[in-house]
């Protein structure tokens, strides 16, 4: 457990100042692959633990957002078009929560951004429910958990 924190927290250390924008671009590449590795060993320790992954799909998403040379700029009047729906999301979805660090620290983020996490938290869903539809499967075929 304490190796797990160690992991964890080490991935928060570098993925809360780059999601905040306190880290000059130059660097942001570096401490999110460093946050990356950190939260890939926190998962082989705990491969269930949903903090580790939300953290380490938001910083996979934010490495790839550099790669690709950054944000989308201010797009709050375009209707991007394409997924979601008008479906509100699930009330059991994990919403990230900010440290105190990060109140009102960083630039807000942009609709893509969101609906880049909300379209990760809905595949998630999705894997969760078919998980949990194959178990109740096994048990009503008679398969004894036992």
């Amino acid at each position: 457990d304490l190796r797990f924190r160690a992991e964890y927290n080490a991935g928060n250390a570098d993925l809360q100042p780059v999601a905040g924008g306190r880290v000059p671009p130059e660097q942001r590449r570096e401490r999110l692959t460093r946050a990356i590795r950190h939260y890939r060993g926190a998962l082989l320790m705990d491969p269930q633990d949903a903090d580790a992954k939300w953290n380490l799909e938001l910083a996979n998403r934010l490495l790839r957002e550099q790669a690709s040379g950054g944000g989308g700029g201010d797009e709050e009047n375009e209707n991007p078009g394409g997924g979601g729906g008008q479906n509100p999301p699930s009330p059991a979805t994990p919403q990230p929560q900010p440290s105190s660090a990060d109140q009102g620290a960083g630039r807000p983020m942009t609709r893509e951004q969101a609906e880049r996490i909300l379209a990760g938290a809905e595949a998630r869903e999705q894997r969760i429910q078919r998980q949990q539809l194959k178990q109740d499967q096994n048990r009503i075929h008679g398969v004894r958990d036992w």
